[in-house]
C-alpha cells in the first residue's frame, strides 16, 4: 500500500492526491467562473451548497443550535399550553369566566329532622359521680370551702 492510502485510514476520510484534485478543481473555477456553467445542475447545487458549509464552518454550527433551540422552545410551549389546557378546563376556573359567578352549594350539616316531637336522650346508667372542686387548692380540709373565681382574682387590682 502507498503511504497516501494510509493516511487516509488514520482517521483522515480522504488521501492527499484526493485533497490535490478537490483543490485543483476548486481553483479552477475560481479562475473561469463560466466553468460552473458546464456542471449538471444536480451537481452544482451539491458543489456550492458544500462549499458554501466549508467556507462558513462555524456558521452551520450556528444554525443547528438555533434549530435545536426552536425546536426545544417549541416543545416547551406546547407543553405549557396543553398544561394551560388541562387547567381551564378545571371546574372552579370554568365557572369563574361566566358572567355570574354562582358558588357551590354548601353541604348540609345535619339531615333534615322526622316530623313530630323530638326524641329525649335517656339518663346514663349507674352511680352519679361527685363533681370535681373548681380548683386545684381547695379540698375538704380548707374551711372557707372551695373558692369560686371572682372578679378581682387578680392581685394588682385592691380588694373592697
Amino acid at each position: 500500500m502507498s503511504s497516501e492510502s494510509e493516511s487516509a485510514g488514520a482517521g483522515r476520510p480522504f488521501t492527499a492526491a484526493e485533497l490535490n484534485a478537490c483543490l485543483k478543481v476548486l481553483e479552477s473555477l475560481v479562475a473561469d467562473r463560466a466553468l460552473v456553467a458546464s456542471v449538471s445542475a444536480e451537481d452544482r447545487r451539491r458543489l456550492l451548497l458544500a462549499a458554501g458549509r466549508v467556507s462558513r464552518l462555524e456558521r452551520a454550527r450556528a444554525v443547528q443550535r438555533e434549530l435545536a433551540r426552536a425546536f426545544r422552545k417549541n416543545d416547551r410551549r406546547a407543553q405549557k399550553s396543553a398544561d394551560a389546557a388541562l387547567l381551564d378546563a378545571v371546574g372552579i376556573r370554568a365557572a369563574r369566566r361566566e358572567p355570574v359567578f354562582r358558588t357551590p352549594d354548601a353541604p348540609a350539616l345535619t339531615p333534615p329532622a322526622a316530623p313530630g316531637p323530638p326524641a329525649l336522650a335517656a339518663p346514663p346508667a349507674g352511680p352519679a359521680a361527685e363533681p370535681a372542686p373548681l380548683d386545684a387548692e381547695a379540698s375538704e380540709d380548707d374551711p372557707s370551702g372551695p373558692r369560686w373565681p371572682q372578679w378581682n382574682d387578680d392581685p394588682a387590682l385592691p380588694v373592697p
